[in-house]
């Protein structure tokens, strides 16, 4: 069995080792108690930080989240805002193009999201923080004078469909690299509403 730990190190350990079991077995092939063993706990000492195979998904992806959510803290303090969102673009980019096994169990976590109508609430209010954080920083870009006036909310959704389609890809094909696609991101979602 596992040494005590502070209750941090402990959970981040469980995240870790269960990040691991999905990404090789899948949802289904992973069960509590093989998380339990490789996480070297006894399955009553893992049932007492989580309760299921669900909600270890959901803090997993909530803790994936966290390097993402500080990346949209940094933008909001740029001092210009359509400097924030080429800061924001490349930075997340390159964030998930140098975390493979993340974006592997984010994808993998989708799947099972979409197939559990009760987990449907958490993707609506994390679609909704994504599209406001853009819409705000367009929003401040036309207030500014540095973006013409447009629907903030239209181009809000399509960069973030835009930014989470494009992140297997980065993955996947030599062609596409984090800068590459920032630039082509940033050339159609910024500088062609840029008022100079």
């Amino acid at each position: 069995m596992a040494e005590n730990q502070p209750k941090e190190k402990r959970i981040k350990q469980i995240i870790d080792t269960a990040v691991m079991e999905f990404v090789e077995k899948g949802y289904e092939g992973t069960s509590m108690n093989s998380i339990a063993i490789r996480a070297g706990l006894s399955k009553g000492g893992l049932y007492h930080h989580f309760h299921s195979k669900d909600e270890i998904l959901i803090e997993a992806n909530n803790k994936f989240m966290e390097p993402i959510f500080e990346l949209m803290e940094i933008s909001q303090k740029i001092k210009s805002p359509t400097e924030g969102l080429k800061f924001y673009i490349k930075e997340y980019l390159k964030y998930w193009s140098n975390h493979t096994r993340e974006l592997q169990f984010t994808f993998l976590s989708l799947y099972k999201i979409l197939s559990n109508k009760e987990m449907w609430t958490g993707m609506e209010s994390y679609l909704n923080y994504i599209a406001n954080f853009y819409k705000e920083m367009l929003a401040s870009g036309i207030a500014r004078g540095e973006l013409k006036k447009h629907d903030t909310y239209s181009r809000a959704i399509a960069m973030a469909s835009s930014l989470d389609g494009i992140t297997p890809y980065l993955i996947m094909s030599k062609g596409f690299t984090s800068n590459k696609v920032a630039n082509l991101l940033i050339q159609t979602f910024i500088n062609e509403i840029k008022t100079k």
